[in-house]
């Protein structure tokens, strides 16, 4: 991956100081040339020469709406990056940094430094704006996976109470599939299902079930819509409950297909996302939820810090002399915690070293939750590590210690 330097260069009225600063704020290099156009020359050479070394140079000088004509013009037509300072943000930069000394290289290195600085918050801006749509869409995913699951269980109560053999010896994989929700969407009664000749049942299922059922669960159906002999009170308005939530389930279905092909979609052109689903388990969906509630690993100091923020590691209570409890917080991200967890219980099943570490943990009598919380807190190192070393997972680098949580 190509890394960005920053060279500050501060004009004078017969010669130019340039400073350049890695992305570690560490000087590359610096040097002078003459306000001329052989001299302005002498730079675009410098910074063809860093281009070269595999670097990326952004340039900057104080000036104010281009003023600093020519050299924005040499930088512009050889395409390369430039920003003007402004002089009072450099001025005041300086009075931050405390100006130590006043000479050409130290104004030069300030310019680089503030060029630096202003690259970074962009940089960060950009990370919460991604992140803040992570955000938004996986907890939407979160809330209409909710509501999905609270309108199939009154989907199945409703059908309890007039039509229970629909629910019985798994006529349907599961009452939530699409054949079985159109089916109610389009004859919620068993009434309606018994007038209906066989191939034509068998026809409408093989159509909302992509050919996965057709003439046998069709008379299947028939059967047990013809042992229906009962009535019970308030048959039409249950019918209407019936087909309304089925309605509702496919309705949501279908935004919850959406969301998946977005956060896939945008996850693919994460470097952070792609970096975390390289680790066995963690799919798309779950590396967003996570992503966008730390916003950014570059937040926490430590990989502790880290784990204190989902509530996998404790937080010291002590005063003075007094020694507290060590315990983890409640005020911990929750969803950002319930992401972790999950990531470790997938891991745990699609990672051999993740599966023997828990069954580790399970021997010396750990439940199976508090084994995941464990493995769970490993993995925090993990992302951590990746994430500072800019590197995708690597099984050997998986640490097989026992958490001290």
């Amino acid at each position: 991956m190509t890394k960005s330097c920053f060279i500050g260069l501060d004009v004078g009225r017969y010669e130019i100081f340039a400073c350049v600063l890695s992305e570690n704020l560490k000087e590359i290099t610096s040097f002078s040339f003459s306000q001329t156009h052989v001299g302005y020359n002498q730079l675009i050479d410098q910074v063809m020469h860093l281009q070269s070394q595999g670097l990326f140079p952004i340039v900057s000088a104080e000036g104010h709406d281009g003023n600093i004509s020519p050299l924005d013009e040499y930088l512009i037509t050889s395409q390369i990056p430039f920003k003007p300072l402004h002089p009072t943000a450099v001025s005041r930069y300086k009075e931050v940094l405390g100006q130590p000394q006043k000479t050409d290289a130290y104004d030069a290195f300030v310019i680089a430094d503030l060029l630096w600085l202003q690259h970074q918050r962009i940089d960060e801006k950009q990370h919460h704006q991604e992140a803040g749509e992570f955000k938004s869409l996986s907890r939407t995913f979160k809330n209409l996976t909710r509501s999905k699951t609270q309108f199939t269980n009154q989907l199945q109560s409703e059908l309890m109470s007039y039509f229970p053999e629909l629910l019985t010896d798994k006529l349907f994989s599961k009452i939530t599939g699409k054949a079985a929700l159109n089916l109610l969407c389009e004859y919620p009664l068993p009434m309606q299902i018994q007038q209906l000749c066989v191939d034509k049942l068998a026809e409408f299922l093989s159509i909302h079930s992509k050919n996965h059922l057709g003439l046998e669960t069709a008379i299947a159906l028939k059967q047990r819509a013809m042992a229906v002999d009962r009535q019970p009170t308030g048959l039409e308005s249950k019918a209407l409950i019936v087909k309304t939530l089925a309605a509702q389930i496919l309705a949501i279905d279908d935004h919850l297909g959406q969301i998946k092909k977005r956060i896939e979609k945008i996850g693919k052109a994460s470097e952070v996302i792609m970096r975390m689903v390289s680790v066995p388990g963690i799919s798309f969906l779950l590396a967003t939820r996570l992503i966008g509630e730390l916003q950014t690993f570059s937040r926490f100091a430590t990989d502790s810090k880290l784990a204190m923020f989902v509530g996998l590691a404790p937080i010291a209570k002590d005063s003075g002399k007094v020694v507290g409890k060590h315990k983890t917080t409640h005020r911990a991200n929750k969803i950002a915690k319930d992401a972790m967890m999950q990531i470790a219980a997938c891991n745990s099943r699609n990672c051999a070293q993740s599966k023997i570490y828990y069954q580790k943990q399970r021997k010396a009598g750990k439940s199976h939750w508090q084994a995941i919380k464990c493995l769970a807190r490993q993995l925090v190192r993990v992302l951590f590590a990746m994430s500072r070393d800019q590197t995708d997972y690597q099984l050997k680098a998986l640490s097989m210690r026992v958490a001290t949580t």
